[in-house]
């Protein structure tokens, strides 16, 4: 459901420089505009409401009845004619020609706009493949499709290739199953509302020819079509991902979500306020052909804030140990299990010991956690 525009200005002109009434809109979208005595018959009107930068103007009616923009639309005995502003323009308007009655229910549709984010640059060997993690954020009702507009390989060479994938957790990886977006069944589309989040997953294949150093550019839409806009109206939202070939065999990632204020979703960047605890996680995978052995994991905890605790998340099945070394048992004390639960409080440095082996593709993650200062 769309939220009422409150504290709208309008105004009542006579759609020149002249105006001859104004209000701001109550906090149902309400307004009221008084056509002065001396107006007569005939006389043309307009209706302005003013728009925000922020927001994407998708139609206007008379009541129930839609009004087209730039056709003249006749309901009720009266003609009026809607221009809806796009781009820079400051205002919507409504014309029409005062016949002595009351113009009632002239409505505005404002809707907020849609963001996608964000554009990430990763690197990995010949022959892996690279996840790009990004999230669509509906400003309204209508449906998105997702693809890629163009991908540029510096130097140029065949062999690159991209897919997206739909990420129904929103955990930043490709899960068994998932449906693929691209390549797809032409006009994939996935339906949302005001403030559906919808996450995708751009993978990128590195061909066995790629040089240290070579890169290559993907361009990512996002295209929303607006539900019940009229006329139709189209928006397309563009990130860039950049791959880029290196000799690192294994690819890392650090996220972060403030599990006080609720936060769901990790993200790359996050706010916080003292007293709030914060939980990192670290993702890991394997872009080389071969299995990473003796896989270790280090950070560190935040000068700003105290230690509470660390553990392991995703791991793959091929890795059948973790040890840790905290604030709680800096080396040189001895590991402790991932799954022991430790003393909070501390900085110091944060260290995951794996046993077993990472296979190719494979990927995981670990948590920590700290409070800040």
């Amino acid at each position: 459901m769309e939220e009422p525009l409150a504290g709208r200005s309008m105004r009542l002109t006579d759609c020149a420089v002249g105006v001859l009434d104004s209000t701001s809109t109550d906090s149902s979208g309400g307004y009221v505009l008084n056509v002065p005595t001396t107006v007569v018959l005939g006389t043309g009107l307009c209706v302005d409401e003013d728009r925000k930068q922020t927001e994407t103007s998708t139609g206007a009616s008379v009541g129930a009845v839609g009004l087209p923009s730039g056709v003249a639309t006749t309901t009720a005995g009266s003609t009026y004619r809607y221009t809806r502003g796009d781009g820079t323009a400051t205002s919507n308007r409504i014309s029409f020609v005062f016949n002595g009655t009351n113009h009632i229910d002239l409505n505005f549709g404002e809707v907020k706009d849609s963001t996608f984010a964000a554009s990430l640059a990763l690197s990995g060997l010949p022959l892996s493949t690279l996840s790009y993690p990004h999230v669509f954020t509906a400003g309204t009702k209508g449906t998105v499709v997702f693809s890629i507009t163009s991908s540029a390989a510096t130097p140029a060479m065949t062999g690159w290739s991209e897919k997206i994938f739909f990420d129904a957790l929103c955990e930043g990886r490709v899960l068994p199953g998932a449906q693929q977006l691209y390549p797809g069944a032409a006009g994939t589309s996935l339906t949302v509302t005001a403030g559906d989040k919808i996450c995708i997953v751009v993978q990128q294949f590195i061909p066995s020819n790629a040089s240290i150093g070579s890169k290559n550019l993907i361009v990512v839409e996002a295209r929303f079509d607006y539900a019940g806009a009229n006329p139709t109206l189209t928006s397309s939202y563009m990130l860039n991902d950049n791959s880029s070939v290196g000799d690192a065999a294994l690819e890392l990632v650090k996220e972060v979500r403030n599990v006080t204020q609720s936060s769901v979703k990790f993200e790359h960047t996050n706010q916080a306020k003292s007293g709030d605890v914060l939980e990192y996680r670290l993702s890991y995978a394997n872009n080389a052909a071969v299995p990473i052995r003796n896989l270790v994991i280090n950070d560190s905890v935040p000068s700003y804030s105290a230690f509470i605790s660390a553990a392991q998340d995703v791991t793959p099945s091929t890795l059948t140990g973790c040890m840790k070394s905290t604030p709680a048992n800096p080396l040189p004390a001895a590991e402790v299990d991932c799954a022991v639960t430790q003393t909070v409080g501390g900085k110091g440095p944060l260290q995951w010991r794996f046993v077993g082996a990472l296979n190719p593709a494979d990927r995981g993650s670990v948590l920590f956690r700290v409070k800040v200062d």
